[in-house]
């Protein structure tokens, strides 16, 4: 009778797991290059896209949907997203530990990231209206 070790299969389980992990980002990057590339000229690099699918697939992110909203998230704020001093707040949204499931994550990441395009483009609104009422009044800013 055959008796394989839990080492063993552990082993087996880990190799399968890298497998799947290499095949989700080989499939994610084109597919992600793909859909970041619809009505433009040029596509996002390889090397960059890649870089992003890898990182969020390595975090447990297994759904399509996820890991190009990750990844379209990654390409508006500057790729590389996580060497960006600017964008380590990515990081503590993907990391949290007290939220289990990696595409809740994500949900949230997407989420805290329309808040803060509002915000921005709700900041940037004022204070064209204030300029525009410095330049009527005659003052200056």
């Amino acid at each position: 009778m055959l008796r394989i070790r839990e080492e063993q299969l552990s082993a087996l389980r880990d190799d399968a797991a890298r497998r799947r992990a290499r095949a989700l980002i080989e499939r994610y990057t084109v597919s992600a290059r793909l859909a970041l590339s619809q009505g433009r000229e040029q596509a996002p690099g390889e090397d960059d896209v890649r870089a992003a699918v890898t990182s969020v697939v390595a975090r447990g992110v297994t759904r399509e949907r996820d890991v190009h909203g990750y990844v379209a998230l990654a390409e508006a704020e500057g790729f590389p997203v996580e060497q960006g001093v600017e964008s380590c707040w990515f990081l503590a949204y993907l990391d949290d530990t007290e939220v289990s499931d990696p595409a809740e994550r994500v949900r949230r990441l997407l989420s805290e990231a329309d808040e803060r395009r509002a915000v921005a483009a709700e900041n940037l609104r004022a204070e064209e209206a204030f300029l525009a009422r410095c330049q009527a009044s005659g003052g200056t800013t």
